[in-house]
């Protein structure tokens, strides 16, 4: 859905149980619950349209916003353990989130022949595999969604504060003050832009190269 400077939503199709309007303006959303906390760093071009949510974890005990003015790196929202939602960029930018996108025909093993052995042949080819991620995220980026995975230019992202433990390699479980705040977030943000929450909201280690635990223990409907 195209997104613009002041909007209302209610009602659209793919509406999830949000009955209320959402509003949304100069970018931001107007609401009590969402606090204004940006950082205009994270703000990398417009975004035209939003065709998905990606959802992430920080990898930190409290939100931290220091490296995101430094190296330009975050997301649209922020929940903090107590529920706390704070937005960080505009929903009209798009924030470097993401990362590189992997092959979702691929992935789901529904590739044509042709594009199938266009993929194995890039990926075992002599490259260094930092190459051949780069070339197959450039290959993919090339597809309109929903042949491929959502990217930095078309999904809105939000990151929910949790510790990652590098020995059991999962992240903290969400407290329940930000599955509701979660929940609540993506059903207004999937109901505004008239978003299927079954089908255009992602875990980010189910697109990208992330840790696999990432995101998985997030309930957001």
């Amino acid at each position: 859905m195209n997104v613009t400077a002041t909007t209302h939503a209610g009602g659209v199709p793919g509406g999830h149980g949000v009955n209320e309007d959402l509003i949304i303006k100069d970018g931001f959303i107007v609401d009590p619950r969402v606090v204004d906390k940006r950082v205009a760093a994270l703000e990398h071009g417009a975004m035209t349209r939003v065709d998905a949510i990606v959802l992430h974890q920080t990898d930190s005990s409290t939100m931290n916003l220091e490296h995101a003015k430094t190296d330009g790196i975050g997301a649209h929202f922020y929940i903090e353990k107590d529920g706390t939602i704070y937005q960080t960029a505009r929903l009209d930018q798009s924030v470097y989130s993401v990362g590189k996108i992997r092959s979702r025909c691929d992935d789901s093993r529904t590739c044509s022949k042709e594009e199938k052995t266009a993929i194995d042949t890039l990926m075992n080819s002599s490259a260094s595999y930092g190459a051949k991620v780069k070339a197959l995220n450039t290959r993919e980026q090339a597809k309109a969604y929903p042949d491929r995975y959502p990217t930095n230019g078309d999904s809105v992202a939000i990151e929910v504060v949790a510790k990652f433990d590098p020995k059991t390699k999962l992240f903290e479980r969400p407290t329940a003050e930000q599955t509701e705040s979660l929940k609540w977030l993506t059903q207004a943000l999937g109901s505004h832009y008239g978003l299927d929450l079954q089908t255009d909201v992602y875990r980010h280690s189910d697109i990208s190269y992330k840790q696999a635990d990432e995101a998985k223990s997030l309930v957001f409907q």
